[in-house]
């Protein structure tokens, strides 16, 4: 079992380090600080570090928690130049390590100044892993930062991305702005030489960055040169732009007896496909642009709806106002038929009562005259009965019309002019 020493200077919790152990058995047999990791991550990280694991690596991790996993790096790497952990809870400023490779930053990482504690000194990573809160904008705002100050050759390891599908950490499946859909979008940035559009590889990030305030590097993004997912996994490994392409042409053989076209491409560089042009298109920013539209559209119809509603709804009221209006019109009408049935029937007891009077005083002397002013008692018996000679008065209709009379021992025609009249009372049933 080949065993290599550990410097004095970074002291550890045995005097030799097994080379041959995994980081799964340094995990087990961890009695350090607590470090929490799930069971599938092992496997991939011995496959994605082991090239790494006797160079002089520095390594970047976003989120300390109590501090074990930066032990089980100084472990796993004995040759490491530094070990960074940066966490925005201030307990973890108190943690202290036997190694003095170990360092924490306490801050935001996705702050400028929390930034530069964090470069002081290193200026760039060959391991960066993100195990902060796993939020979309935080994981995608800190490779927006950090990715860049990656060294060529380095790798950029993002965890626990099941979170990008709960709402909780800002995630829902097959949304256009999760840190899951933003990993995916950077395989398209891998293959940015074949978009044929002329289009800048940021372009196609420029939803997200919108959304999240922030910018991507575009030389940076040159220098993805490829993508590994995993459950709950994504690396990026970062690579010199000419390690990138596709390359050149390659055939190998001379008998080519079905198709002799590929026997001349060997050694030519990519070409694009003719007649055949690309475009952008984005399907889940434009799906949430049209769900957007749709939704401002049904907010709209329903500002419309509410206004219809209002509109019939004072139709309504006007039609019960106008019904108002016309059942008062019929009963003004009515009234006012009564009236003129009162004020015709007034004037034809009038015009008897004219007729009467100019019986009573008719061509007479001036001693006769003043005769009619006397109280109506003292009329003669001769123009009692010229008034009923005349039919202008009926005795016998008077009393049909007024019974309480009749037993009375009255005149009729007397007791109408003298307070008949005055009170209203009818000559005949037909008044």
């Amino acid at each position: 079992m080949k065993t290599t020493e550990i410097p004095a200077s970074h002291p550890g919790a045995t005097e030799t380090f097994d080379e041959q152990k995994s980081l799964e058995q340094l995990f087990s047999e961890h009695k350090g600080r607590v470090s929490d990791k799930w069971a599938s991550y092992f496997e991939f990280y011995e496959e994605s570090l082991a090239r790494f694991r006797n160079r002089h690596v520095r390594i970047l991790e976003i989120g300390v928690q109590n501090g074990g996993s930066l032990e089980l790096w100084a472990q796993y790497f004995p040759n490491a130049k530094c070990i960074v952990g940066c966490d925005v809870d201030p307990k973890c400023g108190q943690l202290t390590f036997a190694d003095d490779r170990i360092s924490v930053v306490v801050g935001d990482a996705a702050t400028s100044d929390t930034e530069t504690k964090i470069l002081s000194g290193y200026g760039e990573f060959d391991i960066i892993i993100d195990d902060g809160s796993h939020k979309s904008s935080d994981v995608i705002r800190a490779f927006a930062r950090y990715f860049p100050h990656l060294s060529e050759g380095g790798i950029y390891i993002a965890e626990d991305l099941h979170c990008s599908y709960w709402r909780g950490y800002e995630g829902e499946l097959a949304g256009p702005y999760t840190s899951m859909a933003f990993f995916k979008r950077l395989c398209d940035v891998v293959n940015h030489e074949h978009w044929e559009i002329g289009d800048k590889r940021s372009d196609i990030l420029r939803g997200i960055a919108d959304r999240y305030a922030i910018s991507f590097d575009e030389d940076a993004l040159s220098y993805i040169h490829s993508i590994k997912f995993l459950n709950s996994i994504c690396l990026i490994e970062k690579k010199a732009q000419e390690n990138n392409v596709l390359g050149v042409r390659r055939v190998a053989g001379r008998i080519a007896d079905v198709d002799r076209d590929p026997l001349a491409l060997d050694g030519t560089v990519r070409e694009g496909a003719s007649g055949v042009e690309s475009k952008v298109c984005l399907p889940e920013e434009n799906a949430e642009r049209l769900a957007q539209i749709l939704e401002e559209k049904e907010a709209l119809l329903a500002e419309l709806a509410n206004e219809r509603d209002a509109l019939l709804a004072e139709k309504q009221l006007q039609a019960e106002r106008l019904e108002e209006r016309s059942s008062e019109l019929a009963a003004l009408t009515k009234m006012l038929w009564e009236k003129e049935l009162s004020i015709t029937k007034m004037v034809r007891k009038n015009a008897r009562l004219l007729k009467i009077a100019l019986v009573l005083l008719g061509p007479l002397s001036a001693r006769g005259r003043l005769r009619a002013l006397l109280p109506v008692g003292i009329y003669s018996t001769r123009r009692m009965r010229k008034l009923r000679r005349k039919k202008l008065f009926d005795s016998r209709a008077y009393f049909v019309a007024n019974p309480d009379l009749t037993n009375a021992g009255v005149d009729p025609l007397q007791h109408y002019l003298q307070s008949g009249f005055e009170e209203g009372r009818k000559v005949g049933l037909d008044d």
